[in-house]
């Protein structure tokens, strides 16, 4: 099976979209996993595939574009193409009026969702870009690179903000609290770091995994952090004092991103098996999984909003 990059519920908690090696994203039912639509027109595999706050619209990189289409019937509405480079990240500002995506050219960029105009490019990375994100209120993007760093900007200038330079090796991603205080980055060196957002100051460091970890993300409270790594497994901790509180430990080979559900109650993975995962956040439990990727997944999210 292809692997699944990327698996992400969508704002209601109902759908859960995954982006695949196999070159589709697809939306699911979260209870049933039954799919729902498989958006197959992209001449690349898709690194991750982000739905709008309206639940109407998903970002789906691939290649050298970022794609916006309509969530029903998943018909493309808007390409922004000559990124400058494959391009690794899109995803939308909590509004929906804009898009920032990550990629090749060591730079984020931000786009008019509406019609795919230019505002602003954020340059100061010394290498790829992997990540980037905004801020709960919109006014500040965090980006994650290869350079050992993450970065805190103006959504609206493109101005550096502040950087976060304390990494041994690449920075896969970078998310804000959901209170705009903190930032979770995920390292290459096996570990996740929280860090004060405007300060730039380190404030705890996880640092149970055994191998890099792909991706961190927090709880919808702001209370546990989830986390997505190369040893096989996702593992959940306490945002503030940094405890393991528990290891989800179901997938064969790499775990490359888990997130939480809108309501914290659920998590869902995505792995190098082909496989996205649904588990009850507080148990560990697993109650779900996706198999209908011929490979990896890269990515998954839970929806908040039915599709």
């Amino acid at each position: 099976m292809d692997v699944v990059y990327w698996a992400h519920f969508s704002p209601d908690g109902r759908s859960i979209v995954t982006a695949s090696m196999d070159c589709s994203a697809k939306v699911w039912d979260a209870e049933t996993g039954e799919r729902l639509l498989s958006l197959d027109d992209h001449p690349r595999s898709v690194g991750s595939a982000v739905i709008s706050p309206d639940a109407h619209r998903l970002v789906t990189p691939t290649g050298a574009r970022a794609t916006v289409c309509v969530a029903e019937p998943g018909e493309r509405f808007l390409s922004m193409d000559g990124l400058g480079g494959r391009v690794s990240w899109g995803s939308f500002s909590p509004d929906g009026r804009y898009i920032v995506t990550a990629g090749q050219d060591f730079s984020a960029k931000v786009w008019d969702a509406a019609t795919g105009e230019l505002i602003a490019s954020l340059d100061d990375h010394m290498d790829l870009v992997y990540w980037a994100h905004f801020s709960p209120d919109g006014r500040s993007i965090v980006t994650a690179s290869r350079d050992s760093s993450a970065k805190v900007w103006d959504a609206a200038t493109g101005e550096l903000i502040v950087s976060l330079d304390d990494h041994t090796g690449a920075v896969n991603s970078a998310v804000f609290s959901p209170d705009g205080r903190r930032i979770v980055t995920a390292r290459r060196d096996s570990s996740a770091k929280v860090w004060a957002a405007m300060a730039g100051e380190l404030t705890i460091s996880l640092d149970d995994h055994t191998d890099l970890v792909n991706s961190a993300a927090f709880s919808p409270g702001g209370r546990t952090i989830v986390t997505a790594s190369r040893d096989g497994s996702a593992k959940v901790w306490d945002a503030t004092t940094g405890e393991l509180l528990r290891s989800l430990d179901g997938h064969v080979g790499a775990v490359n991103l888990a997130t939480f559900s809108p309501d914290g109650r659920r998590i869902v993975t995505a792995g190098q098996d082909g496989r996205a995962k649904v588990w009850d956040a507080e148990t560990g439990e697993r109650h779900l999984s996706l198999d209908d990727h011929p490979g990896a997944v890269g990515s998954a999210a839970v929806s908040d909003t039915h599709l």
